[in-house]
């Protein structure tokens, strides 16, 4: 029997050896030695039987006792009897009803298709360091367009009523650039009919969400550190071009600590759609 506190934990041996007390080091940090006991048996079908009762308000648990394959449990109200089966477990209760335990369940395994033809591709681009900042006019002056973002495959659409029709009526190219006091991101969207929400439109009053996250416009999202990423770091704005104008609307994203007072650029129509620049500060990290 072993108490902590109000707590009392009392185990029913049966075997046939040696029971030893013996004295070692406690739980981690305690700096208290501790006192624990070591069964030890001879032969080649050793058995040790153990019961664990947690004591609640009273024991139960009066004897415990092996009979061959069965082990019985004497309580005041009669005998349970536990068997071990090919299947799992066998529990006879003194009632004369009988519980069957399956045994651990196996691990269920994630699926993995045997044949994976269109692996997913991240998206990976370069943001290089500038020496002056981008006049952020709409215009790809100030940009490097060496190494932009190319958004222009089905595994990165997120699909509505319609599937994915291809690059030549819906894709991006996005170029970063950035220096001590911001980021510069320029994207160019490829998009046949445009769609620019007006700012004093009469609200949608479709879900939770801003009205402007129906319109076209760009999401830009970027953290500290992708890999420990936080609810405090991460910074989301949805930038949504003016429609009587080359200005950009912008709300912070939902969950994100990102200041709408921090992005300024412009936007300006393009020859298959439009194109979106702007300027992020840094924030206070």
């Amino acid at each position: 029997e072993h108490s902590s506190g109000a707590r009392t934990l009392k185990a029913f041996l049966s075997f046939d050896g040696e029971l030893l007390r013996a004295e070692g080091p406690g739980r981690p940090k305690n700096g208290k030695r501790e006192t624990f006991y070591v069964v030890r048996g001879r032969g080649r079908n050793v058995r040790f039987v153990t019961v664990l009762e947690p004591v609640g308000d009273a024991p139960k648990v009066q004897t415990v006792r092996v009979q061959g394959s069965v082990i019985e449990i004497q309580t005041a109200q009669g005998v349970d009897r536990h068997t071990a089966t090919v299947a799992g477990w066998e529990i006879t209760t003194a009632t004369g009803a009988r519980i069957r335990l399956a045994g651990a369940r196996p691990r269920q395994q994630p699926f993995e298709p045997l044949v994976e033809l269109d692996t997913p591709k991240p998206a990976v681009g370069a943001a290089l360091r500038v020496s002056a900042p981008p006049p952020l006019d709409g215009s790809l002056d100030g940009f490097d367009s060496s190494e932009p973002l190319r958004l222009e495959l089905e595994d990165q659409y997120r699909r509505g009523e319609a599937p994915y029709s291809g690059p030549d009526d819906f894709s991006a190219l996005a170029y970063a650039a950035w220096d001590d006091e911001a980021l510069y991101v320029a994207v160019d969207i490829v998009k046949p009919e445009l769609c620019f929400r007006s700012a004093d439109a009469p609200p949608l009053r479709l879900d939770n969400e801003p009205d402007d996250i129906h319109s076209d416009g760009v999401q830009v999202y970027f953290a500290r550190d992708e890999g420990r990423e936080t609810r405090d770091e991460a910074v989301g704005y949805l930038v949504v071009p003016e429609s009587d104008g080359r200005g950009l609307r912008v709300h912070a994203s939902s969950g994100t600590s990102g200041d709408p007072r921090s992005v300024n650029g412009a936007w300006c129509r393009t020859d298959r759609g439009y194109r979106v620049t702007l300027g992020i500060a840094w924030p206070d990290w």
